[in-house]
């Protein structure tokens, strides 16, 4: 069972998030809208023109990200901070992993910032528009244009690896004993060792 909400703007809104004081929409040319029960809107005076694609609830501020590069944090749903991105690229969904921020958009662009206000263009290994972005506290996984996937470990794993099988054998084409191991651990855990 559903119920119509009378909402404040006729703006097209794209995106909603529920947030310690409420919920926030936000959509087509900077509309904010805000909440206290999800039934009742409040129209929040716009700080931008640009489209505010996507918001979230993140590490407790609301971030929003949309066209144009456009980032706008807040504490309160009501004032929005702009933040330079140091991109014209659109983006579509910001994520938090282990105190970062990762901001992801058009043409695989990746952003990220430790404190919401300066920004780092990350690279990508794709040029594909990236979509969505969620993490599990440890990594970040993308998705995006023609089912691109991506994920990266964001946090190490500190899980100590296992040996699981180990033989010795002669090889004859190198004339020498080898040392075989098969290890076990985490995705993307890496591993360093050491020769006397």
């Amino acid at each position: 069972n559903w119920t119509s909400g009378l909402s404040p703007t006729a703006l097209t809104l794209t995106s909603v998030c529920r947030w310690t004081n409420g919920w926030v929409a936000t959509g087509d040319d900077g509309a904010i809208v805000v909440s206290t029960n999800g039934a009742n809107w409040n129209l929040v005076p716009p700080t931008t023109t640009n489209w505010l694609y996507r918001v979230r609830y993140l590490g407790d501020r609301l971030v929003a990200v949309g066209q144009n590069g456009t980032i706008m944090t807040s504490t309160n749903g009501t004032s929005w901070a702009k933040r330079t991105s140091g991109t014209t690229r659109w983006l579509n969904d910001v994520a938090r992993v282990d105190g970062r921020w990762y901001a992801i958009g058009n043409s695989g662009v990746v952003l990220a910032s430790s404190n919401l206000t300066s920004w780092a263009d990350l690279g990508t290994i794709t040029r594909k528009n990236l979509y969505g972005a969620a993490s599990d506290g440890v990594q970040l996984v993308m998705v995006g244009l023609e089912g691109s996937t991506l994920r990266a470990q964001v946090t190490p794993s500190l899980t100590p690896i296992r040996v699981l099988a180990y033989d010795r054998l002669y090889s004859t084409n190198a004339a020498a004993w080898q040392n075989l191991y098969l290890f076990g651990g985490q995705p993307d855990q890496r591993v360093s060792s050491l020769v006397d």
